[in-house]
């Protein structure tokens, strides 16, 4: 019994040393590498890491060399049980924000070790909420929007090529 408990404290011991420990600055810049592989590029970023979590603040993200969007601030924190990337202030670039509503105040996905297989999508805006999840095993993108009226009379021609439900509007994306 003795020996049971004290390979737990052990394995448990070697999880917090490795979150703390870890070069998070590192597996960004591979994240970063394997994004420019898909034609994204992230830039005039600040990192700053502390012991849980590496915060970005003021990316450039360009797709195939065209601006894309601005983000103010990025957070991904990592713990034992759960793993959350929060990004607040998303501004996209003025030819994409007449498809897609912008400023995007808070965007967070949180991945669980209880729930492996997907990750949640929770987010706001002046135009309304959104929540849905990523299902890593069909590849699929789920999500769930409440358009206010604000969204409806700006952005009428987006809600169109979503499915509307129960006065929610939905929307799938295969990766």
């Amino acid at each position: 019994m003795k020996f049971l408990l004290k390979f737990i404290v052990y394995i448990l011991a070697f999880f917090i040393f490795l979150f703390v420990f870890l070069p998070k600055e590192n597996i960004y810049f591979k994240g970063e590498e394997l994004l420019e592989k898909q034609g994204v590029v992230i830039s005039d970023e600040l990192l700053q890491e502390n012991l849980y979590a590496l915060k970005i603040s003021g990316a450039d993200v360009y797709f195939k060399g065209v601006y894309f969007a601005n983000i103010n601030k990025l957070d991904i924190s990592s713990f034992i049980f759960f793993t959350k990337i929060e990004l607040n202030s998303l501004r996209f670039a003025p030819a994409i924000s007449k498809m897609a509503p912008t400023p995007i105040s808070n965007i967070s996905v949180t991945h669980s070790i209880l729930d492996p297989l997907k990750a949640k999508i929770e987010g706001f805006s002046e135009y309304g909420n959104i929540n849905g999840y990523i299902d890593f095993i069909e590849k699929k993108i789920f999500i769930n929007f409440d358009a206010n009226s604000k969204m409806k009379s700006n952005y009428s021609n987006v809600l169109r090529m979503m499915k509307q439900k129960d006065g929610r509007y939905t929307y799938e994306y295969n990766y």
